[in-house]
This record gives C-alpha cells, sequence and structure tokens, in this order.
C-alpha cells in the first residue's frame, strides 16, 4: 500500500493545520482572544499542550507567508482612484526600548472599489509604526496613483502627500464635525444658532 502525498502547508511540518491557524489569527485579531487563552482552549478541547511561543511563532510564520499577497493588496489599495487615510494611538506594552508609556500608531489605510478602474473589492491595510512622522506617511502612500483622491483627517503630513502625488486631499467629516462641537458653548443645544 502507497500512501498519498502529504498536500503543501503554509508551515511546513508545522503543528497545526491551515483551519486551527485562520482559527488562531481570527481569534487573536478579530475577537482579541489572547494566545494564552487560545493555548489553553486547545488544551482543554484537542487534549495536547500547545504552548504560547508555538502560537505565537506560527502566527509569525503565516505573516511571512502571506506577505505576497499583502504586497499584491497594497499595490491595488495605492492604485484605487479614492483613498482614505487614517492613524491612531496604540500602545505597546513590551517592545523593545520603548516604554509602554510612549504613544505608537495604527495607521490604516482602505478603499471602497480597489484597482485602477475602482471596481475591485474594497481593501483595508493596517500598518504599525512607533512614528506618526511625515517620513513614516511617505512610506506608506509610496507608489500612489498619481492624481487620485486621498481622505484623510487634518494631519499635516496628508497634506505633503497629497502635494507630491498631485492629489486631490479631502478632509474627513467626523473631523469637521468634531472641531464644530468643541467650538460651540458650553450648554448650547445641538442646532441652536449661536448669538
Amino acid at each position: 500500500m502507497r500512501l498519498a502525498a502529504k498536500p503543501p502547508q503554509v508551515i511546513p511540518k508545522g503543528l497545526l493545520s491551515e483551519a486551527a491557524l485562520a482559527w488562531v489569527i481570527t481569534s487573536r485579531y478579530l475577537a482579541s482572544l489572547p494566545l494564552y487563552r487560545q493555548a489553553a482552549l486547545l488544551g482543554r478541547f484537542g487534549g495536547t499542550d500547545v504552548s504560547r511561543n508555538t502560537l505565537a511563532a506560527s502566527v509569525v510564520k503565516v505573516g511571512q507567508a502571506v506577505q505576497p499577497v499583502i504586497n499584491l493588496m497594497r499595490d491595488q489599495l495605492l492604485d484605487s482612484p479614492l483613498v482614505f487615510g487614517d492613524e491612531t494611538e496604540v500602545q505597546v506594552l513590551k517592545e523593545p526600548g520603548r516604554k509602554a508609556q510612549v504613544k505608537s500608531y495604527m495607521w490604516v489605510q482602505m478603499s471602497e472599489a480597489s484597482g485602477i478602474e475602482g471596481t475591485g473589492p474594497p481593501i483595508r491595510m493596517f500598518a504599525y509604526s512607533p512614528s506618526r512622522s511625515t517620513q513614516t506617511a511617505r512610506q506608506l502612500y509610496a507608489g500612489l496613483r498619481k492624481a487620485g483622491v486621498l481622505m484623510t483627517g487634518g494631519y499635516e503630513p496628508y497634506e505633503a502627500i497629497a502635494r507630491e502625488h498631485d492629489l486631490m486631499h479631502l478632509g474627513c467629516w467626523a473631523h469637521c464635525r468634531r472641531a464644530v462641537r468643541e467650538r460651540r458653548p458650553a450648554g448650547a443645544a445641538q442646532g441652536q444658532a449661536r448669538p
């Protein structure tokens, strides 16, 4: 009797199947379930001990394996006629050489429809950076389609990106509403005209 060859795996000779890896990554990043709790669940339900370190190493290896797909998605996003961008503070507890109290940033780029014609699927990209600098923005938006549209908040590096790529720069309504609300006199009802 001959056995069929094992199908290729995302992680060659890996402990977890692709389905299990998808569950681990989805649980971690979509459901915010920490890896140590996932390891405990897998041990309870699967009858085997899987360490948090094994799960973490598997997540990193999957990320490396799908990097070519991420690069293609980024190319499609940057070719889109309309790109949205924003950045927000995140706290990183254990980053080498940085205190937990230091601000770090998650940069978000998205399109409603991707590709040159704007007919492809929507794309959402997230990039971590310890900095909110113009240089970081330039790296993230390198290769952006010329003469397209960039919609962002009022942070100054976006204006530089728009100028460099000959883009129409649109402001964000949420930021506009917030500015109006902050300028409203204390105690004034919403919709009430100022004297």
